[in-house]
């Protein structure tokens, strides 16, 4: 009984010694700062050779199990730690391979949430990292239109801003985007959101944002079987059922407000209704009581202060002109509105996709801290 109060006793204290010296934790115990440290996946750590350390959340997402494989890990401690959602320590685990088993190291925390889970290997004697960082990270799936869509290499220099704001976040967040050209609120939630649902879990992300293809529905021709004159509640019902279901599963929902056509009016109000469309998402948020990032607002001010410079910057507008394609290049390009008229102010270039992207990595910083933490 002595031995084993001792043996407590020195765990305790090695614990309290290790939680002093985690990276960005104050030497007075009072944790101020945050999680500054790179991370590495378990596939960058193995790739650097033995030893490599990964994380894993139980299925009820309570309990997190952080575990060092090496071919000889005598002399380490396994530490595995929780941050809040401003990055500050919230508690720390340690463990140490047993006698009998040197190649592997186990160690559990108790959690509340699936984000910001932290392991480190070190070198017991003087707490030297043999491992950097890895995290256990949400994973983040977006939704959207053609102005968030990957675009291949052949629709150069079309873009849109889910994948540079995909390459923003540390390796360990796996960033899915699932935006489709064309697709209304009603279209993704039909044929994509199925599929989604069955992969998203609770603690990630989904940020979801669609306009343009909805407001068309009410302005296409009678004739026209797309047309639907009444798509504006549609188009609310659906946002809607988003936001419902995203927090019935406990996944955070990020609205997004699309961009604003090229034009230096709001493009997305229907002027014989007077519907505002733009108007629809940033009430819902407030509504619900969930973040939203309004990149419609934002292009809309770019372009009445700087009509023609914003146009040429953001979307595909005197792309000749500019030197970015030729004509051969223009008579071949596969975006047909782009062809046959020359300019196209609803889709992206690189350039606006890469600076949507920068704003709204930006506006998270703010709006979504506990995302933010991932960021690069």
């Amino acid at each position: 009984m002595k031995r084993n109060f001792i043996g407590m006793c020195l765990t305790v204290a090695m614990l309290m010694i290790i939680v002093f010296a985690i990276p960005n934790v104050s030497a007075d115990g009072i944790y101020r700062q945050k999680i500054t440290d790179p991370v590495l996946t378990e596939s960058d750590l193995t790739a650097s050779g033995s030893p490599y350390v990964e994380i894993t959340v139980n299925e009820t997402k309570t309990i997190a199990t952080a575990a060092a494989y090496g071919d000889d890990l005598s002399g380490q401690i396994l530490i595995i730690a929780q941050y809040d959602k401003d990055g500050i320590l919230a508690s720390a685990n340690i463990a140490r391979a047993s006698e009998y088993d040197k190649t592997k190291i186990s160690v559990n925390i108790n959690i509340t949430t699936t984000q910001n889970i932290r392991a480190f290997l070190w070198i017991e004697s003087d707490l030297t990292p043999v491992c950097r960082s890895v995290v256990y990270a949400p994973s983040i799936f977006l939704a959207g239109d053609q102005t968030m869509m990957s675009w291949a290499s052949d629709y150069y220099p079309q873009q849109g801003w889910g994948e540079p704001f995909s390459e923003k976040f540390d390796p360990g967040v796996s960033v899915y985007n699932n935006a489709v050209a064309g697709y209304t609120a009603e279209d993704f939630y039909k044929n994509i959101w199925p599929a989604v649902k069955a992969d998203i879990a609770a603690d990630d992300y989904f940020i979801v944002g669609f306009l343009h293809n909805d407001f068309y529905k009410t302005r296409y021709s009678d004739s026209d079987p797309r047309y639907d004159a009444n798509y504006f509640s549609t188009y609310k019902e659906y946002m809607t059922k988003f936001i419902t279901e995203c927090k019935a599963m406990g996944v955070n929902i990020v609205l997004i407000v699309p961009p604003n056509r090229g034009e230096n009016v709001n493009f997305h109000i229907n002027c014989e209704t007077g519907q505002n469309f733009s108007a629809v998402i940033p009430a819902l948020a407030k509504e619900y009581d969930v973040p939203c990032i309004n990149i419609h607002e934002w292009t809309l001010g770019l372009l009445q202060s700087d009509l023609n410079g914003t146009k040429k910057k953001m979307y595909l507008y005197k792309l000749i002109e500019q030197g970015i394609i030729t004509e051969d290049q223009l008579a071949k390009h596969p975006n047909t509105n782009l062809k046959i008229n020359g300019d196209d102010l609803t889709d992206l270039s690189e350039t606006g996709a890469s600076e949507i992207a920068d704003y709204v990595a930006e506006q998270i910083k703010t709006k979504v801290p506990e995302l933010a933490s991932y960021l690069k």
